[in-house]
């Protein structure tokens, strides 16, 4: 048998026709959810996103335009340190909680005096305390402050109410999440002052808290970007460094007009910069698990090491940072 076809109609196209489907294209889009958190914490979300979408952290040529970006704000920033980590985030014990926004010194953070924090906290605690809620409320339902008899009666009952209500089957489960929850924000603010109340605690803790640790590994000076393109780049990262500087005041880079003799002494204090930066933080032991003393002694040791150990890597890299800008220095080439 053969197969015989038809001759194709004259309306038929001489060329094969591709044809489209009329369907539109679906795009996946990046959405951020939003519950009940600060201003701070949603900026700090945004700009995690942005890292992770982008090239990274880590940046081989300190004259990219993004690096000067980056460096433009020296003061606050809503990226977390390149030492921030899970476990770094378990070891403060504020489940993810930031500790300066829980006493509203959020805009200062490590600019914060000792006494400002105090002060901070003592008010809080004045407003966030369970019994302290329970008596406001009391006054504000007679109109009128009571005694510190019946202040305290008002405190007792409420107690006992609490007590009664965790007894009961039947009681609304949303008056104990509300209730769990007060007690929680009062939680987590005692904690947040335990941690910045604390000299040493407080240093671990601005040690990696939200700061631009990036610093440019390599530069290439490129003349079309202006006589104040090396200015640029390494200006703004010595005055985050400067942060953390036991000796103050620290001298900054300055500009083409500084004198030789103070560009001098501004690679000689960074060729011996001092930081009380600490990462205790980043200890791998915890003490509390201990069997015995030698066990809890063991734990420091190791926990010390460690620490030590990433503080002369970062160390490190502050030296080169000094030694890349002293190499490309207009004003040390000119001398």
């Amino acid at each position: 048998t053969m197969l015989l076809l038809l001759p194709p109609s004259p309306v038929s196209p001489a060329k094969p026709t591709c044809y489209r489907s009329p369907a539109k294209p679906t795009k996946q889009k990046e959405v951020l959810k939003v519950g009940r958190q600060s201003s701070h914490d949603l900026l700090r979300q945004i700009s995690e996103l942005k890292s992770t979408s982008g090239d990274g952290d880590s940046r081989e040529d300190g004259d990219d335009d993004t690096v000067e970006n980056d460096m433009a704000d020296t003061n606050q920033t809503f990226k977390r340190s390149m030492y921030w980590n899970k476990e770094v985030e378990e070891r403060v014990g504020l489940a993810g909680a930031d500790p300066y926004g829980l006493l509203e010194l959020d805009e200062k953070r490590w600019r914060a005096s000792a006494e400002e924090l105090r002060k901070a906290y003592r008010r809080l605690v004045l407003t966030h305390h369970p019994d302290k809620k329970a008596a406001a409320g009391a006054v504000a339902a007679n109109g009128k402050k009571d005694s510190p008899r019946k202040e305290n009666e008002a405190k007792n009952k409420v107690k006992d109410e609490k007590s009664a209500k965790k007894d009961d089957i039947d009681t609304d489960d949303t008056d104990i999440d509300s209730e769990d929850e007060e007690d929680s924000e009062f939680k987590l603010l005692t904690r947040a002052w335990e941690l910045l109340g604390n000299a040493e605690t407080r240093r671990a803790y601005d040690s990696v808290d939200y700061f631009n640790d990036n610093m440019p590994q390599s530069f290439r000076p490129k003349p079309e970007r202006g006589p104040d393109h090396f200015y640029r780049v390494f200006g703004p990262v010595f005055r985050r460094q400067a942060k953390f500087s036991v000796e103050t005041p620290v001298p900054q880079l300055g500009d083409s007009d500084t004198p030789y003799d103070e560009v001098v002494k501004f690679y000689r204090f960074w060729q011996n910069f001092s930081s009380w930066r600490d990462f205790s933080l980043m200890a791998e032991h915890d003490l509390t698990q201990a069997e015995d003393r030698e066990h809890r002694r063991w734990m420091t040791r190791m926990n010390k090491n460690t620490s030590s150990r990433v503080k002369k890597d970062e160390m490190g890299r502050l030296q080169s940072l000094v030694a890349l800008a002293y190499e490309h220095d207009p004003r040390v080439q000119k001398a």
